[in-house]
């Protein structure tokens, strides 16, 4: 191969990799990632037995009533969102099981490891 045929695949499959890797961001971001959600409305909160955190739910309207539920640790002041979802519309019961575990319309959840996601995640993950 020339050195010029040489530079010009290179070019190529530099310029292919970082089109590859804005398709899988992109991706990402759009269907796995929870933080960029948009915040919607607070209807209620529910504080955990021993009041460390506080599960906050929001009514989100998109093109359909959303349902997003964030868990704000009162001591360290972070938020994360742990349950995004639709058609549930503003129906939503909550019930702290201990300081770890909620269950959210029927899904028991580990508040630091589960999250559910209902653009990726199968409906019956959590029951």
């Amino acid at each position: 191969m020339s050195l010029r045929l040489l530079k010009i695949v290179k070019k190529f499959v530099g310029l292919l990799a970082i089109i590859l890797l804005i398709i899988v961001l992109f991706y990402y971001f759009t269907f796995y990632d929870m933080s960029l959600l948009p915040k919607g409305k607070l209807i209620n909160e529910v504080y955990s037995p021993n009041r460390q955190y506080i599960a906050k739910i929001y009514i989100v309207e998109t093109a359909e009533l959303c349902l997003k539920v964030d868990i704000v640790n009162t001591k360290k002041y972070k938020t994360k969102t742990i349950y995004w979802s639709w058609d549930e519309g503003d129906n939503c019961h909550i019930e702290w099981l201990d300081n770890k575990y909620i269950l959210i319309n029927g899904r028991k959840m580990n508040i630091n490891t589960d999250t559910y996601n209902r653009r990726v995640d199968s409906d019956d993950k959590y029951k």
